[in-house]
C-alpha cells in the first residue's frame, strides 16, 4: 500500500491482506505493520468487509465483527491513530494459504461495489 496521506482503496486493503506475513504464516501484528501508522481505518473496514460475505449467515458471526467493530471505535474515539491488540493476540495468525483464500473471498464484493461505482 502507497504511503502517501490518500485514504486507501477498498482494493489496497486487500493487497495488503494478501501481502502481509512470511512465505507460510500471517499474523495480527504483521497485517497491523502492513498497514503502517494509519491502521486503523483501513482495519475497521475488514470485519465490515466480512459482513458484507455470506459468511455473515453463520450465527455468531455479525456479533464477533460487531465487537471488532466497536473495540477499534473505542481506539479511534481515544485518538489513536494505530490499532493496539494485547501481544497474546497480536502473535495469533493463520497460514498464508488461508489469508489468500479469504481475500479472494472478499474481493467479491469489493469487485461488485467498483463496478457499481463506475457506472
Amino acid at each position: 500500500m502507497s504511503k502517501s496521506n490518500d485514504d486507501p482503496s477498498l482494493s489496497e486493503i486487500l493487497d495488503t491482506l494478501e501481502d502481509a506475513g512470511d512465505a507460510e504464516h500471517v499474523t495480527i501484528n504483521q497485517i497491523l505493520e502492513g498497514f503502517g501508522d494509519r491502521s486503523l481505518a483501513p482495519i475497521l473496514l475488514v470485519p465490515a468487509m466480512i459482513t458484507a460475505t455470506p459468511i455473515s449467515g453463520i450465527p455468531g458471526v455479525p456479533t464477533i465483527t460487531g465487537l471488532i467493530v466497536g473495540l477499534i471505535v473505542v481506539q479511534m474515539l481515544m485518538g489513536r491513530n494505530t490499532l493496539w491488540v494485547p501481544q497474546t493476540i497480536g502473535k495469533r495468525g493463520i497460514s498464508k494459504d488461508k489469508m489468500a483464500k479469504s481475500v479472494r473471498v472478499l474481493r467479491k464484493p469489493v469487485g461488485s461495489q467498483v463496478r457499481q461505482q463506475n457506472r
